[in-house]
């Protein structure tokens, strides 16, 4: 009963990482293309990349624990 309360529960949360990591991507070609247009560097690139490798260690770190807990 735990296991599968687990892994539902784990896989809901790579689902909700992989859908801000998507989202996080986007927004940073978004960014980048638009910053290649304008050529004023309006949207922080740096940022966006920051939170983008964030989401990517918390996905790394749910699917270790995924792969050893479940």
């Amino acid at each position: 009963m735990i296991n599968k309360i687990l892994e539902r529960g784990f896989i809901a949360l790579a689902a909700y990482s992989y859908i801000f990591a998507l989202i996080s991507l986007i927004l940073f070609v978004v960014a980048v293309v638009a910053n290649a247009f304008i050529k004023n560097g309006k949207f922080d690139v740096v940022e966006i990349r920051k939170l983008l490798f964030n989401n990517m260690i918390f996905m790394l770190v749910f699917a270790l624990l995924d792969y050893f807990l479940v």
